[in-house]
């Protein structure tokens, strides 16, 4: 008895697992059928854009994917149609197949304008250097505010050119900034007046009385930060272009936001 419940057990395990995949599977067939083709690394679907917005944002991606193979892909589109915004920008990303075949390196930047909806979404070779935390700041701290503001072309300017800096590893967020921190000398000159005070009540207890000349040791050593900003110098680039569906490793990787 035992021996037949086990194998039922598994019949039904490998049974709900080839449903699953094949649920999936077409679900993926659906999703790939419901994506556009693509007409260039910028793509206005929801028609936003002024044609002279569109061939700059258009060259500059050119120029970057002819010097550096990365592709860097807009999508704008009306509405998600009822789509999971992560869904739908990965149904972009994984059926357009970004990058280039050798090296996986493909970046989306996808809007949805009803919804005020904003995703990055990168591939794996990519991740390394435009990690989650910073995609997620470049659509807080950089999209949503010029979004905000019906920017739409300063929103997408800003951002590629946050992406480029990222990859090279020369994008540096904002830090937050909070009303109540207390300043760095504040804080020394707490810890310089404890110790004082716990220094004189120690010679007091011990009938010493206080006479100075005493040491203070201080932890570690106060240094100032830098840091260093980067430009980006585009490479020129044909008049003709590969288009893309070579790439791939989208995983997931990026964020999303909105405005």
């Amino acid at each position: 008895m035992k021996f037949r419940a086990v194998n039922f057990l598994l019949f039904l395990l490998f049974f709900t697992c080839g449903l699953q995949a094949q649920n999936v599977e077409q679900e993926d067939k659906v999703s790939r059928r419901e994506v556009p083709n693509y007409v260039g690394l910028v793509n206005d679907f929801a028609e936003v854009l002024d044609n002279s917005s569109r061939q700059n944002l258009e060259q500059k991606l050119r120029n970057y994917e002819d010097s550096t193979s990365t592709q860097i892909v807009i999508v704008i589109e009306k509405s998600l149609e009822g789509r999971a915004q992560f869904e739908r920008s990965m149904d972009f990303a994984r059926g357009w197949k970004m990058g280039s075949k050798e090296n996986n390196n493909g970046v989306l930047i996808y809007l949805a304008m009803d919804e005020r909806k904003i995703s990055i979404r990168n591939s794996n070779e990519v991740m390394g250097r435009l990690t989650g935390s910073e995609t997620e700041a470049i659509i807080r701290e950089i999209m949503a505010p010029e979004m905000r503001n019906g920017n739409i072309y300063g929103a997408l300017d800003k951002a590629t050119d946050a992406v480029i800096l990222a990859i090279a590893g020369q994008f540096h967020p904002g830090k937050k900034k909070g009303k109540d921190l207390v300043p760095g000398w504040v804080f020394f000159l707490i810890v310089f007046l404890v110790i004082s005070i716990i220094g004189f009540i120690n010679n007091r207890r011990f009938g010493r009385g206080y006479r100075g000349g005493g040491a203070f040791w201080f932890p570690g050593s106060w240094g100032g930060g830098s840091w260093g900003g980067g430009g980006f110098g585009g490479g020129g680039g044909g008049s003709g272009w590969g288009g893309m569906g070579g790439g791939g490793g989208f995983d997931g990787g990026g964020a999303d936001g909105g405005w």
